[in-house]
């Protein structure tokens, strides 16, 4: 453990930002953290699903299988956050700052990027979840249209 003072505000953000690449685990463990490299796929994973249910279509099987497998990263980061942000400032330090002489006072910092964590978490969560029930109604439609039930009202 190196002797520099790890700031929680900093730590936060990094989770909250760029917790499916890891860096908040780089930041604060060093390069050789075997957890923040796991991130790294996570990341990639999560941003190609995206660029793949964007450019080509909401029904790509493929986007879909990246996406799910990149949220994993995505909502850890969010957790993290949120617990980095919520700890108390002496715990904080004896986490993550043993041999530091500073004493850390992060005040309203932290807790904003908290609140801003949990309110993008819920709506990105939210638009999830309609895009998601959005997908599997309009796909009942095409099959009831298909089937030539209610003429064809649904296409």
């Amino acid at each position: 453990m190196t002797s520099s003072h790890h700031s929680k505000t900093l730590a936060a953000i990094l989770a909250a930002l760029f917790g499916s690449f890891g860096l908040h685990r780089f930041y604060l463990y060093g390069w050789r953290d075997r957890y923040a490299w796991v991130h790294m796929p996570l990341g990639w994973a999560w941003m190609l699903g995206v660029y793949l249910l964007n450019v080509l279509t909401l029904q790509n099987v493929m986007g879909w299988v990246f996406v799910l497998g990149g949220a994993i990263g995505v909502l850890s980061g969010w957790v993290s956050a949120l617990m980095y942000g919520l700890c108390p400032d002496v715990q904080w330090d004896t986490r993550h700052n043993p041999c530091s002489q500073k004493v850390s006072a992060h005040g309203w910092g932290a807790i904003i990027v908290v609140v801003a964590t949990l309110f993008i978490g819920t709506t990105i969560m939210m638009a999830g979840l309609a895009i998601g029930f959005e997908q599997i109604f309009y796909a009942q439609s095409q099959e009831v249209a298909h089937l030539g039930l209610y003429g064809g009202a649904f296409v």
